[in-house]
């Protein structure tokens, strides 16, 4: 019985140690409950459309800033390559220009890991956008 009392006691804190580590991770911790509520919860159907509106924001969010950072002329092939790479660059996830394209077109079901990245390479974006607007 004790055994089961310190396992409940360590999940409870392994649970909010994970919860602050996810809300310190670029602010997407509703999405990141979400995707979990989705695979465990058993009303399957309403969490999934909680979901696909959280992934929906991320994308129209994502559309924003890839549009605003686009250079004047520039070819979408080649906006989709450069922004892969960024991503590759600020987090080390692998990621090819059709996934990136895909998600800006709200084509498949991506991936949480891969959202994460792209949504990181927006903030980093929206980041810089605030540190030249400071600056002028």
């Amino acid at each position: 019985m004790e055994l089961v009392r310190n396992n409940n006691e360590l999940n409870k804190k392994f649970t909010g140690e994970i919860t602050k580590i996810n809300s310190r991770d670029a602010g997407y911790v509703d999405f990141d409950q979400l995707s979990v509520a989705n695979h465990s919860s058993s009303s399957e159907s309403s969490s999934s459309r909680l979901s696909d509106s959280s992934l929906e924001e991320n994308r129209n969010h994502f559309k924003r800033v890839f549009d605003s950072n686009k250079e004047e002329g520039e070819n979408l092939d080649y906006a989709f390559e450069t922004v892969r790479r960024k991503i590759h660059q600020l987090t080390g996830e692998k990621i090819g220009k059709e996934t990136v394209k895909n998600f800006y077109y709200g084509r498949g079901d991506p991936k949480f890991r891969i959202v994460m990245s792209i949504m990181r390479w927006v903030d980093s974006k929206e980041f810089n956008g605030s540190l030249d607007n400071n600056a002028e």
